[in-house]
């Protein structure tokens, strides 16, 4: 009995397997027989619209066949001029899908019936479809008041609807200045039913005063507009700031327009100390005194909403600084000076005609202002054109002659403060011509023990033979 069960078990798998060989050849016959060389398909069959609107459908064309087909698209109906394909002809790859667009625009209201039929140029075989429109009459749907007003910088719509059955709105917005170029837009969705009146607050960006166009548009068919008004605001804003430091005294002053209007002429005004320095980055367009004030006027045309101006200036304190430099430098000159002249002795070299040809020097030395010095030396000389007469008037000096020159020397112990000495001697020229008489000096040790040499002024002798 076991071995005949054996013998049973593999005669039923046996038959199965032959089981499933004919179920799948006669699949593969099925399909081979079945597959069509091109299939169309249309998504969707069927569609409802209101009146008004168009209809769109998406068309796939496969290509069942192992070579490029090329197919064409043809439609069929009561108002064929309705319709509008993307493409009409096409070519397909081998086992491929290619899809376009039909769209459908219903002139009234009804049910309307389309045939959509792809054809092989190849083989000449064909496949339909078959697709419904059903137009729908609109519910009613109106605007039935617009107004615009500008509150506060914002922009409040007042849209006044009805609809018919509750319905959400797809309302944009448009706003158009004088020259017809938009400064904003944008939309908004709401929900209405029956009479509705809809209150939009817009956020307007900064214009400039003046009339503007607001446009609204309701699902796109519903268009409204009317006008309204910003108004002019004036407001010109001037602030000031300073830098100092011990050079110069920093000012800037900004005007900007924070309005909403065009400035035509601003002036801006300064006053400064007329004894000021005062140096610009922009000069003045006008300045004037006013007493001991200079004013300074700089003049800001067609300043436009939020531009805004810097003028620039300082009052320079640096040349001060240089006057009382040169002032000082002065005073201290003047008193080194007086210094000078109060601590040294003086030496004055003067001459004076005596007869036809015969001539006086003196020597006018005088003391110090304030103090006393010592070892004096008081030394003159004479070129040899020119001879030194045995006639002295005071003290006599000293005489030394050479090839060169006349010497002569007077010698004092001490000359005191405030002391006048007169030293003179008589000459005589040897030829007649204009004598430039060389310089005398004084030579003198002060009271810290510096020995220094102090000399006259020149003179001349003009002598004829």
């Amino acid at each position: 009995m076991k071995i005949k069960y054996i013998k049973h078990g593999n005669a039923y798998k046996n038959m199965r397997k032959i089981f499933l060989a004919v179920l799948l050849y006669t699949i593969f016959l099925a399909t081979f027989v079945e597959a069509k060389p091109i299939e169309i398909s249309v998504s969707p069959n069927s569609t409802d619209i209101n009146f008004g609107n168009y209809a769109k459908y998406e068309i796939s064309i496969k290509n069942n066949q192992d070579l490029i087909d090329d197919v064409v698209i043809m439609i069929d109906g009561q108002y064929f001029s309705w319709s509008s394909i993307e493409r009409y002809y096409m070519e397909i790859q081998p086992k491929s899908i290619y899809s376009t667009s039909l769209n459908v625009y219903p002139q009234k209201e009804g049910t309307f019936v389309y045939y959509i039929t792809a054809m092989s140029l190849k083989t000449g075989e064909k496949d339909s479809e078959t697709i419904y429109v059903n137009v729908k009459k609109p519910k009613e749907l109106s605007i039935t008041g617009f107004s615009a007003e500008e509150m506060d910088g914002n922009l409040r719509l007042n849209i006044g609807v009805f609809s018919e059955e509750k319905m959400q709105l797809n309302i944009s917005f448009d706003i158009k200045d004088s020259e017809w170029k938009t400064v904003l837009d944008g939309s908004f969705s709401q929900e209405v039913e029956g009479n509705k009146n809809i209150v939009k607050y817009i956020l307007l960006p900064k214009m400039l005063a003046g009339e503007y166009l607001v446009t609204i548009t309701i699902n796109k068919n519903l268009t409204a507009d009317t006008k309204f008004i910003i108004k002019a605001i004036k407001n010109i804003v001037e602030s000031e700031k300073i830098n100092s430091n011990p050079f110069f005294k920093g000012y800037l002053i900004n005007v900007e327009n924070k309005g909403n209007v065009i400035e035509d002429v601003y002036v801006v005004k300064k006053e400064c100390l007329a004894r000021e320095w005062v140096s610009f980055s922009v000069q003045p367009s006008k300045k004037y005194r006013s007493g001991d004030k200079t004013i300074y006027e700089w003049e800001i045309k067609d300043l436009k909403p939020d531009q805004s101006v810097n003028i620039v200036f300082r009052i320079e304190y640096w040349p001060v600084y240089i006057l009382c430099i040169i002032v000082s430098a002065f005073v201290i000159a003047i008193i080194g000076f007086i210094i000078s002249r109060a601590s040294r002795p003086r030496i004055i070299k003067i001459v004076k005609k005596k007869g036809d040809k015969d001539f006086l020097i003196m020597l006018e030395v005088k003391g110090p202002l304030i103090y006393s010095v010592t070892d004096v030396l008081i030394r003159d000389s004479l070129t040899p054109m020119a001879k030194v007469l045995k006639t002295f008037h005071g003290m006599e000096p000293v005489v030394r002659e050479t090839e060169n020159e006349t010497e002569l020397v007077w010698k004092l112990n001490e000359l005191k403060p405030k002391d006048e000495r007169i030293f003179s001697y008589m000459i005589k020229p040897v030829i007649g011509a204009h004598l430039k008489m060389p310089r005398a000096y004084i030579r003198f040790r002060t009271k810290d023990g510096k020995k220094l040499k102090v000399y006259s002024n020149h003179v001349f002798i003009e002598t004829h033979h």
